[in-house]
């Protein structure tokens, strides 16, 4: 029974990726595209990390002053209510800062593997889907494109060992 009820979950969901209509020529060319971007970030890695780079010290700067804005706030908020100077303001903030961190650390460990446990179950079972779809999907494909897509792929790899040697 249980694996009649496999075999009919398989065959809907093979129905399903056959009834997207893609063609063998739109599947070879969406292929050759992923090869040609594959091609395209190994000759620009240096430039598209810079690029990244550059965007992720513009995103810590932008952190930073607002972390200097509620700072300052916080500070003219416990002068006024506490009637303190700005040494003694920056020094209960400080306090306070590090006893929240501290306890946040200690709950963020508690938790951690719990998280990692969670985290491993979600990738495993997205990658037994994918796995999963892209076998029915071959079992869907024509002796013909099978050997076009293997084709692709020596083509492909072929290519990208002359890029990097």
């Amino acid at each position: 029974m249980m694996k009649n009820n496999k075999l009919r979950v398989d065959q809907q969901e093979a129905n399903k990726l056959s009834v997207e209509g893609k063609t063998d020529s739109k599947v070879l060319i969406n292929l050759g595209i992923k090869f040609v971007f594959l091609y395209f970030v190994l000759l620009m890695f240096d430039v598209l990390l810079d690029g990244l780079m550059m965007i992720f010290d513009f995103l810590v700067e932008l952190i930073h002053i607002l972390i200097e804005i509620v700072e300052l706030l916080a500070e003219e908020g416990v002068e006024m209510v506490f009637h303190t100077e700005h040494h003694q303001s920056e020094t209960i903030l400080l306090n306070l800062v590090s006893i929240i961190a501290l306890i946040l650390l200690y709950y963020f460990i508690k938790a951690l593997p719990h998280l990692i446990v969670v985290w491993e179950k979600r990738l495993l079972n997205k990658m037994k889907e994918y796995w999963r779809e892209r076998v029915l999907q071959w079992h869907l494909f024509s002796i013909g494109l099978k050997l076009k897509f293997t084709l692709v792929y020596i083509l492909g790899s072929l290519g990208l060992i002359m890029l990097l040697g």
